[in-house]
């Protein structure tokens, strides 16, 4: 019965917003309860109030305008909804949680809330030997997404791995939390795990000890304050710079660097998805760890495609805590 309940206010809020809504922020207008919480969680995302909160006497539902979409409030199974148009985000029974608005999580059809990915991270010691590749009998491959300080595409990319139940590494700076901690939120609520990208992403190479530790210090205290998760020992060089003193000092603040073995160059101008994809599915083998950029729009538009073609050669994703697993 729950199932048909969700998938009936689904498609409500499908077609209440087929194309995304541009309203304007009301003067007076404020969120409470549920939609508080949710826009709290993801505020850059919901935006500002737009209207009051209205009651449907048809469903006993409460929906909410808002700046960037529309908040949902399905009574009958307490849980809140924002839609742009394009993508919905839900907290309900298993956390926050986005996918695109013609897809449905796997609770939404009567499946149990995924697990987490294993504590295994517990087991990795603090090194001044980086990793950018792991020798393993396994088929498997680790995915691993950097941020910045823009949100970008971030969430296209995570509906895409969610749509698929892919868990994957996330390095995360300084920044980009306190920019977005609702976002930083719901990658660890669909499972995946955390590194620490330093704060503001300088050349490491160019900073004291002291300054290096700093950085990782001032992001993993702001992570955990957020998720209650820490990053450590899971770290990735801004820009890739490191010498045998920074690996040094990076183990020395609990952490081991995580290079890649894959790199499509995302970030590059004129990237397109098809160019991603190739240069990824052309270079993978088993072991690598694949670099990408959760914000690049580009991307996030070859996710799909790269998962399809790792699939195809038998290769399944996992966080490189698992990876390392096989050192």
């Amino acid at each position: 019965m729950r199932c048909c309940l969700v998938l009936s206010v689904l498609v409500l809020l499908t077609s209440l917003l087929s194309v995304p809504v541009a309203a304007p922020a009301l003067d007076g207008c404020s969120f409470t309860l549920g939609f508080k919480t949710l826009h709290d969680l993801i505020p850059d995302i919901v935006g500002d109030c737009a209207g009051v909160e209205t009651y449907n006497p048809d469903n006993d539902d409460e929906i909410q305008i808002t700046t960037h979409g529309l908040l949902v409030w399905r009574r009958a199974d307490n849980w809140t909804a924002f839609t742009d148009g394009a993508t919905t985000w839900i907290n309900g029974p298993c956390g926050l949680q986005s996918r695109p608005n013609d897809v449905r999580l796997p609770w939404e059809l009567g499946a149990p809330c995924s697990p987490p990915p294993p504590e295994q991270r517990k087991t990795i010691q603090p090194s001044a030997r980086e990793v950018a590749f792991v020798r393993t009998r396994r088929p498997v491959v680790a995915l691993t997404f950097d941020t910045d300080g823009v949100l970008g595409a971030t969430p296209r990319t995570l509906a895409a791995l969610h749509d698929r139940g892919i868990h994957a590494t996330f390095f995360v700076t300084g920044l980009f939390a306190s920019r977005y901690p609702g976002v930083v939120r719901q990658m660890v609520a669909d499972g995946h795990e955390l590194g620490n990208h330093s704060f503001s992403h300088p050349y490491f190479t160019r900073l004291s000890d002291a300054l290096i530790w700093d950085e990782l210090d001032r992001t993993d205290a702001l992570i955990q304050k957020i998720t209650g998760q820490s990053t450590k020992p899971l770290m990735r060089m801004p820009f890739g710079a490191r010498n045998a003193r920074v690996l040094t000092a990076v183990e020395t603040d609990g952490y081991r660097s995580i290079s890649w073995s894959v790199d499509p160059r995302d970030w590059r101008p004129g990237m397109t998805p098809d160019a991603i994809t190739a240069q990824v599915l052309s270079r993978v083998a088993p072991g690598a760890i694949v670099l990408q950029h959760c914000s690049v729009a580009a991307s996030a538009a070859a996710l799909p495609a790269i998962l399809d073609g790792l699939a195809a050669r038998g290769l399944s994703v996992i966080p490189v805590s698992d990876l390392l697993q096989d050192q």
